[in-house]
């Protein structure tokens, strides 16, 4: 199987496979074409094309959606109608508590839930949301996607060698239909790596995968593929033959050190990106610098704590309009994250809008008794499925961590015991209390810290 991934023959059945696909699946292939053309547009006409496109968002959400209805009334709309992006910015911030507090009115009159995908966040802030997506949403997200994927010179048939959820995401989420699995083995040709497993022996197993097999693409959480990259790097591992065209990274916050290591490892160069489950790619570096917005697909600002814009390289709080999911519209969602808007346009070409950096978004690692490491984003993974207002990880020791959930009436003792275990095969050696509790306070900066280690090791 590993060598067929690989193979010449391999390719060219993806590359056939995403043909067919592509071809079967019209509105796709019109979504992701207009995407890659839509770059390319002068920003003005990008610009142009986000007010109608939010104009049109506000005039639904008023006339169909209950909650947008009441808050617009109540800072003095008296239709949908918007005259400019000053008006708009009237209408309150959308928060995850307000989300998770309305959610059946946030739903537009248009759409039903039977159409609808139920999704979940995995509360990187340490508080998950759960929501609704359609169709044109998910496509969006796609085009997305695969556009970026373009910029780092990944084809969408590429052979993949991924750190990623592996054991946790495949083998214990919610099963998969066999579509979802023809899918992910045939069209995406990847192999995958456990990144909460982070010890020698994954290390040692993906380092010798790239360099047998020789992927396109290695792509991770921005941590593991860091941890790994330091592994190759101490033990003097040479994959300057192995191929490997871009390094992909995304999930938690890319420090430059981490970008400089991954780089010396796998002698290519890092491509990150920014998104969130409920919104998908908002943001992805192209090869001149900076993080382009997905400006075709979104709506991105950059605030102060007052709620006024920030300047351009100021840091601001980011809050995000999808300009897509009319079914359960997210307009003005703060995600709790902060980034800097970027100067002047970029060398590319594209006349997408650019964030500077990404500034609040790093998860902590957990370091183990066997010398191994597992990276904090297990922690949103694993609590996105249950009933979980907010959760805050300490670790105390090699030997001891405490886990303090706000759990909702749907979370249940068979629950906790089930995260337990699946927590105990990846943190062996380590004592598990969970800490049920009525709240959990923020940090000094108003922002809850939800992993935090008082342990010592490389990447803390």
């Amino acid at each position: 199987m590993e060598t067929g991934l690989s193979s010449f023959s391999s390719i060219i059945l993806r590359k056939s496979f995403f043909n067919i696909y592509f071809s079967l699946h019209g509105e796709f292939g019109k979504t992701l074409s207009a995407a890659r053309e839509m770059q390319w547009r002068p920003a003005d006409d990008i610009r142009e094309y986000q007010w109608r496109k939010l104009s049109a968002l506000i005039k639904h959400a008023y006339d169909n959606v209950p909650f947008y209805r009441e808050r617009m009334k109540k800072a003095g709309f008296s239709t949908g109608n918007i005259n400019d992006f000053e008006q708009f910015r009237k209408i309150p911030i959308l928060t995850k508590k307000d989300i998770n507090e309305h959610l059946d009115e946030l739903v537009s009159a248009t759409a039903s839930k039977s159409s609808l995908l139920l999704n979940a966040t995995g509360g990187s802030t340490g508080a998950p949301v759960h929501y609704y997506q359609d169709k044109a949403m998910i496509l969006g997200q796609w085009a997305a996607t695969h556009r970026f994927f373009d910029w780092a010179g990944r084809a969408p048939w590429d052979h993949v060698a991924k750190l990623w959820g592996s054991s946790f995401d495949i083998e214990n989420a919610k099963p998969k239909t066999w579509k979802g699995n023809l899918y992910v083995r045939l069209f995406e040709g990847v192999k995958f790596f456990p990144a909460f497993e982070m010890n020698e022996r994954t290390f040692s197993e993906f380092a010798e995968y790239v360099r047998r097999f020789k992927p396109a693409c290695v792509e991770s959480y921005a941590v593991p593929l860091a941890l790994t990259g330091k592994y190759i790097l101490d033990r003097g591992i040479d994959l300057s033959g192995s191929g490997v065209r871009c390094a992909v990274t995304s999930a938690e916050k890319l420090i430059e050190d981490h970008r400089k290591i991954i780089e010396s490892a796998f002698h290519c160069r890092v491509y990150d990106r920014y998104g969130g489950r409920e919104l998908g790619n908002v943001a992805a570096e192209c090869g001149s610098g900076g993080y382009h917005t997905a400006d075709d697909f979104l709506y991105l600002e950059i605030l102060n704590e007052d709620g006024s814009p920030a300047k351009e390289g100021a840091s601001g709080k980011i809050v995000i309009t999808s300009l897509e999911n009319f079914g359960m519209p997210f307009i003005r969602y703060q995600n709790d994250d902060m980034g800097t808007l970027a100067t002047g346009g970029c060398e590319c070409g594209r006349g997408l809008s650019r964030l500077k950096s990404i500034d609040g978004r790093i998860q902590g690692v957990i370091t183990l008794g066997n010398g191994g490491f597992v990276s904090g984003v297990i922690f949103p993974h694993l609590f996105k499925d249950f009933d979980i207002k907010l959760y805050n990880i300490e670790q105390e020791s090699l030997e001891y961590i405490k886990v303090r959930v706000v759990p909702g009436p749907d979370f249940g003792r068979k629950d906790e015991d089930f995260c337990k275990e699946v927590l105990s095969r990846h943190l062996p050696g380590m004592e598990i209390e969970f800490e049920k509790t009525d709240g959990i306070p923020a940090g000094p900066s108003g922002k809850f810290s939800f992993v935090t280690s008082k342990v010592k090791s490389p990447f803390s």
